[in-house]
């Protein structure tokens, strides 16, 4: 029998441990250890942004990429739109 998970205060309870929303997506979605060299004054100015958001560096980085994913996903989309069109009028 599965425990009820109840939502208070932005924590979610899942038997005995409370974790938060993101938390919970973090247990569907697991990170994997990578190893990255980055220069030192782009690790500097993230733990800077990061620090002023109130993030933790890997977090912000993390945030960025996902970003830059679904920019890029965006930016195909619409070529791909753009092309049809183009397709559509010379055709």
């Amino acid at each position: 029998m599965k425990a009820k998970n109840k939502l208070k205060d932005g924590v979610i309870r899942y038997g005995k441990v409370e974790m938060t929303e993101e938390e919970r997506q973090e247990a569907e979605n697991p990170k994997l250890r990578t190893t990255i060299f980055l220069e030192a004054d782009l690790i500097r100015a993230y733990k800077k942004m990061a620090s002023k958001r109130g993030l933790k560096y890997q977090q912000l980085i993390r945030e960025k990429l996902r970003n830059g994913l679904d920019e890029a996903t965006d930016v195909e989309s619409r070529l791909r739109r753009l092309e049809e069109k183009i397709l559509k009028r010379t055709g």
